[in-house]
């Protein structure tokens, strides 16, 4: 049994623009789309079909999610600095294959994480929020395990690029309640000069994605 007590909202997101190899950010399940743009409401995912999501737990007998990440090869997992604060490599796990929160799936891996390494030029709250884990062993990929592409370094994704999210979502804004089933939402990319500007009244870095 996995507990959830005293969680934030957990998403990641994928850009779906880049030309990328066959062996990754493929899934054997396909995911079924709809125009939901938040994971706050979304939409549930068919379960298998987003193999690279990853959810990090803290390491103990009943295990409480602390927010979620993207497998990127067979041993490591990238989430954000902010998410891992004051956790080192053996107070988290990680578990792949999931779609259900609160207890564990056919086919879920759980794996033990050897070291974690924060982007050197990470600055609070959110530039350069990047965090790498690695985990003690290999991944085998299945069905509903594999991994994310990754751009190429210095490449970004144009706006109005598609972007996708997934995670447990709360239900309403002011709720604390998540959601049981991994959530989805389909979003565009903006510039940063529309995402600075008064319409939104946001100061984001050109580190972050904008969407």
């Amino acid at each position: 049994m996995r507990t959830a007590a005293g969680v934030a909202l957990s998403i990641w997101i994928v850009v779906a623009y880049a030309q990328n190899p066959k062996s990754c950010g493929r899934p054997r399940i396909q995911p079924v789309l709809e125009d939901e743009d938040r994971v706050l409401g979304g939409t549930e995912a068919v379960p298998g079909s987003w193999p690279w999501h990853a959810g990090i737990y803290t390491n103990q007998i009943y295990p409480a999610h602390i927010c979620s990440g993207v497998l990127i090869s067979k041993r490591h997992v990238l989430t954000a600095v902010h998410c891992l604060t004051r956790k080192t490599a053996k107070m988290i796990r990680v578990h792949l294959g999931a779609h259900l929160l609160n207890r564990d799936d056919t086919g879920e891996m759980s794996y033990e994480v050897e070291e974690i390494c924060q982007h050197r030029n990470y600055k609070p709250p959110h530039t350069n929020d990047l965090i790498v884990i690695t985990l003690k062993e290999e991944v085998n990929f299945t069905d509903t395990i594999s991994p994310v592409c990754l751009p190429k370094s210095m490449e970004e994704a144009p706006p109005k690029s598609s972007a996708f999210v997934t995670g447990w979502g709360r239900f309403e804004p002011n709720s604390d309640t998540l959601s049981p089933h991994l959530k989805q939402a389909r979003t565009k990319t903006m510039s940063h000069e529309t995402c600075n500007g008064e319409e939104y009244d946001a100061r984001v870095p050109q580190s972050i994605l904008c969407a």
